[in-house]
């Protein structure tokens, strides 16, 4: 017998009690089967729990004809509301409502129906993802200098992340002494000045001290150096608070300290429950005084952001808030593991919930219509991976394909509900210990194994196999090129209001007709400021600040790259003979070659790397440099034997007759590879030469690819493309229904006598999906479009799989080229360049698989 829910009992119960909510049909109509709509049941439905409307109200059951059906449901509403205006978590929370309603509408999912989320990553504006990216890439440097380090140490080593993370902690065990006095440090006044780099490491010049000088273990300030940094039976990896106890495998709770003082005397416990505590805080004590100066650093920057005058200082001194802020966590959170009396229920939890803003939202909207809704972490996601065997412990989770967020979604849905979940986190984590501990774990994994036998999840180890052979990627590619202008006009900044008759300014409201106010992500009102900073006091009370309604810019516009960024110079050059002396007429006018060549301005310095721009030598100047002349006249200033380097250091000057140095060369005209360049618009004063009138630049984008086609025959078909450029110009002449009509709807091809008219077939754009196939694999001499869908539809699903790709960008349009990418394949270029190299695939970089291109046919 189903037990009735607490809200369904209480309505009944006011429905019994009070005669003006009574409901005749006992809440369901006997005609249709569906949840009654009389005036008591409106009533009655409007009644929710206090806890639901802290972010969405519940949801109402609507009637609605699905499939020729009239049905009765719960659906997800909009899921905007005032307080949550983030457009990625917008776009997400609405493809999510779009999905989970069809899966209702079909029956396949219910309001009884357990709902999990893990989110991939927080959503975080620009300045905080530049923050997040330049410090990943300062830790990733590190590691290979870590790296390099222990393979000049330890040649005949195989070294793994678990090698690198101890090189790591150690490093910031450095300053740690042995009898907790403290090392002495850089003054107050200078480390505020120092780079944040320098503060963060001394990289390899502190690396080498750790090597000569060697670091201490923290509970027993014994000296670890490099030969036994790698023992596993001298120095252990250890969780500071103990992985059964917190949850907790952040770098922030592990440490490298002595294996014995590990396995006989700290074990299970907390810092705080160990005899030489007093010992051991002493000799944390500069990373106390770290944290201090962290604080410091973070406040001076937040303080800077706010005196900012311009984007560019203001963006600059937000990032450097981020970045000090995340080193600030890291140490906090290092020092708080040490400091830490008990470890309580909510700080456990806290490793297990995940508190992000999108999660939040995305819990709260579920909720909704849904009665039991999860979040979890991403962390537990992947100890259940390995719990369950389908990751072996030491394994990196394989992102290659993107088929990994259905194997997680799969596994998310085998995470038990959050008391079980505890219990068998707990069993794992202290089997985990055990053995580190050399302790016989026999019964703890026994008492875990029963646990995952009482799921009943059957057979799952080759689920990840299953998965990546059978799913289709639901590559969702939305084209915004041609989508029309929609966004608030703004003067000097501000946004500008509509006015009413009366020429008041108009505010947003809410359904109810109350004003929309600001508000911060988590909801937090927003009260307007004086120019001192003082909250605004009207009778008694802050005042808050309402959102204008702004006019809207509405019209036609093209979204994307329309030529590049960098305009050309035209020129043309005289003719010289076989000596470089120049040829004339009779007349003696100097004769001009018609070809006309391309030039552009270049900063004169020496390039670093590949990246850099500049010139390497001498020799790289000369080549490309327009006037010769005044290149000898650059080189004549030094001795022979100065590389361009230096001389760049020294710097390059014009110099007059008698040898003198006027100005400082800073840029030069140099040719370009550019043969065609795209005209931008006309200049506003034009030259007589009619090749100067111009402004020229490199095309931008090419956006759609048109294949000519009659469905007959094979061999017989061409192609097209188009660029936004070209895109704008036909817009402007005609009248554009579909991106069909941006190609003539027939071309010609062949030559002479064997000139045909093809028509089109189709029109391809980014994120196009295809199906391949090689003209030898269809026998029949006339290929027709129906021969080639019946081949593939007598095709198995797992062959289909293989043959999907998806168009990435138009390669090279000279020659009809496209780049694709397998429709599971998640890794970008780089990615793919290193894994793929020069000495397999022919040609390297991102033309290589040339071949496969010619090989095979597509069709869309």
């Amino acid at each position: 017998m189903k037990l009735p829910k607490l809200g369904d009992a209480i309505k009944t119960y006011i429905s019994n009690n009070y005669d003006f909510l009574n409901c005749p049909n006992n809440f369901i109509e006997k005609k249709s089967n569906l949840p009654c709509e009389c005036n008591a049941c409106k009533k009655l439905n409007k009644l929710y729990h206090p806890s639901q409307i802290e972010f969405y109200k519940p949801s109402k059951e609507t009637r609605f004809v699905y499939n020729g059906t009239l049905l009765s449901k719960k659906l997800l509403e909009s899921p905007v509301i005032g307080t949550f205006r983030n457009p990625m978590a917008m776009r997400t929370l609405h493809i999510l409502r779009h999905q989970i309603n069809n899966l209702i509408k079909e029956g396949i999912v219910d309001e009884d129906t357990r709902v999990v989320i893990e989110t991939a990553r927080d959503l975080n504006d620009a300045n905080m993802r530049w923050a997040i990216e330049k410090f990943q890439r300062e830790r990733e440097k590190e590691n290979k200098e870590f790296e390099e380090a222990i393979k000049r140490h330890f040649p005949e080593r195989k070294y793994t992340k678990d090698d690198i993370d101890k090189a790591r902690l150690l490093l910031d065990q450095y300053d740690v002494s042995e009898k907790s006095e403290q090392i002495p440090q850089i003054s107050e006044q200078k480390k505020k000045k120092l780079d944040r780099v320098d503060i963060y490491k001394k990289d390899v010049t502190k690396y080498r001290l750790w090597l000569e000088q060697g670091c201490r273990c923290i509970y027993t300030g014994k000296l670890i150096n490099i030969s036994a940094l790698f023992d596993d039976t001298k120095v252990d990896f250890e969780h500071t608070i103990p992985r059964s106890i917190s949850f907790d495998n952040s770098l922030a709770n592990l440490t490298v300290c002595d294996a014995h003082f590990n396995r006989t005397i700290k074990r299970n416990k907390i810092p705080a429950l160990l005899s030489n505590y007093e010992d051991i805080l002493a000799r944390i004590q500069p990373w106390i005084e770290k944290v201090e100066r962290l604080k410091d650093n973070v406040e001076y920057y937040i303080s800077k952001s706010k005196q900012a005058q311009t984007k560019p200082s203001k963006d600059f001194a937000i990032r450097q808030r981020h970045l000090w802020q995340m080193e600030l966590d890291y140490w906090k959170n290092k020092v708080e593991r040490f400091t830490m009396q008990e470890v309580t229920s909510g700080f456990r939890n806290s490793q297990l919930v995940d508190t992000r803003i999108i999660s939040k939202y995305a819990f709260h909207y579920f909720k909704s219509v849904f009665n039991s809704v999860e979040v979890q972490k991403g962390s537990v996601t992947s100890d259940f991976r390995k719990m369950l065997g389908i990751q072996s412990m030491n394994e990196k989770k394989n992102r290659d394909k993107h088929s990994h967020h259905a194997v997680d979604a799969t596994i998310l849905t085998m995470i038990p509900v959050a008391s079980k979940r505890d219990k068998m986190l707990k069993l794992f984590y202290e089997k985990e210990e055990a053995k580190s501990l050399n302790q016989d774990y026999s019964e703890i994994y026994e008492s875990l194994h029963k646990e995952i036998l009482s799921c009943q999840f059957g057979n799952i180890k080759g689920i990840t196999e299953f998965i990546e052979n059978s799913i289709l990627i639901n590559y969702i590619s939305k084209d915004q090129t041609l989508s029309p202008a929609n966004k608030a006009l703004r003067k000097c900044g501000k946004i500008v209001p509509i006015k009413d008759k009366t020429e008041k300014i108009v505010y947003e409201r809410h359904d109810d007709g109350s004003i929309k106010y600001r508000t911060y992500k988590d909801g937090t009102p927003i009260y307007k400021k004086d120019k001192d900073g003082k909250f605004i006091i009207k009778n008694g009370e802050k005042v808050r600040i309402p959102i204008l309604k702004a006019v809207r810019q509405t019209g036609d516009c093209i979204r994307g790259k329309l030529h590049g960024e960098t305009f050309y110079g035209a020129i043309t050059q005289a003719k010289k003979d076989e000596n470089g002396r120049l040829i004339r007429d009779e007349n003696g006018k100097i004769q001009i070659n018609e070809e006309v060549l391309y030039v552009v301005r270049r900063e004169l310095k020496y390039k670093k790397n590949a990246q850099d721009t500049g010139f390497y030598n001498w020799n790289n100047l000369e080549d490309v440099i327009v006037d010769k002349s005044l290149f000898r006249m650059m080189k004549m200033q030094f001795k022979d034997g100065i590389s361009f380097k230096d001389a760049c250091e020294e710097g390059i000057y014009m110099i007059d007759k008698n040898r003198n140095k006027i100005n400082k060369i800073r840029h030069v005209r140099c040719f370009t590879d550019t043969k065609n360049p795209i005209i931008v618009k006309k200049h506003i004063y034009l030259s007589d030469k009619p090749y100067k009138q111009n402004y020229y630049s490199t095309n931008g984008e090419n956006i759609y690819y048109a294949i000519y086609w009659d469905g007959i025959h094979g061999t017989v078909r061409t192609y097209d493309f188009r660029s936004l450029m070209q895109l704008s110009k036909i817009m402007k002449n005609g009248n554009i229904i579909s991106i069909k009509d941006f190609f003539e709807p027939v071309k010609k091809t062949g030559k002479g006598s064997n000139v045909s008219d093809i028509p089109l077939y189709a029109v391809l754009n980014i994120g196009t999906r295809l199906l391949i196939y090689l003209d030898k694999e269809i026998k029949s001499g006339e290929i027709a479009s129906e021969i080639i869908k019946i081949y593939f539809s007598e095709m198995e699903e797992t062959e289909l799989l293989k043959r999907l790709y998806v168009m990435t960008r138009i390669f090279d349009p000279n020659d009809g080229r496209l780049q694709l990418r397998y429709h599971a394949e998640a890794r970008d270029d780089k990615k793919l360049l290193e894994e793929f190299p020069e000495k397999m695939f022919g040609k390297r970089g991102k033309n290589g698989f040339s071949e496969i291109n010619k090989q095979f046919n597509t069709i869309s």
